[in-house]
């Protein structure tokens, strides 16, 4: 060979290595690529599972608040329809006392136990066990009230106010715990 001639072999061997390396920098970074993508992938699926936890517990909050909601609407139906008898429950009284008929009374009282039933039959489906005590409580001593006072026959006075004063005593102990569960301070002063 010359000595101004290169091998045959060195522009092989130089192209070799010049393949070898082109095909190892792509494999690098092909490598470094996937690692990235899965990178990415994995923070993609965080991003989606804490948008579906906070969805969900946005759900959650405003199913809670939707109930707690449906509950302070029948206690406060009930409180009101039991407070509107026995209210009317005393006009009829002060009537009778009065010698008058106590018709429109009557007939109010009808319109209020029907309303306070559907506002209990709520409470029933919505409350805790301690709550739905104490309406069956305050119905019972709305509906005794009644009973009491529309039985003239042989009752004193007396005996008609300790059983207004018993449905009184019912919804009073009815609404303290009604204001415990629902967080609201019971000492309003």
């Amino acid at each position: 060979m010359a000595s101004g001639q290169v091998s045959v072999w060195v522009p092989i061997v130089v192209g070799v290595i010049g393949l070898v390396g082109v095909v190892t920098g792509q494999l690098i970074n092909s490598r470094r690529e996937d690692r990235r993508w899965e990178r990415e992938a994995a923070r993609e699926e965080l991003r989606h599972r804490r948008e579906v936890e906070r969805l969900a517990a946005e759900r959650a909050h405003a199913i809670t608040l939707h109930w707690s909601q449906e509950r302070k609407d029948a206690y406060a139906g009930l409180l009101k329809e039991t407070g509107e008898y026995l209210s009317e429950l005393l006009k009829c009284m002060e009537a009778v006392a009065r010698g008058e008929t106590p018709g429109e009374s009557m007939k109010l009282m009808g319109e209020h136990a029907h309303a306070a039933a559907s506002f209990h039959a709520a409470v029933d489906i919505l409350a805790s066990p301690r709550i739905r005590a104490l309406a069956d409580d305050l119905v019972q001593a709305a509906v005794g009230a009644r009973i009491t006072v529309s039985s003239s026959t042989g009752m004193d006075v007396h005996s008609r106010e300790v059983a207004l004063r018993e449905a009184e005593r019912a919804r009073d102990a009815f609404l303290a715990e009604v204001r415990a569960e629902l967080g609201v301070d019971t000492l309003a002063g």
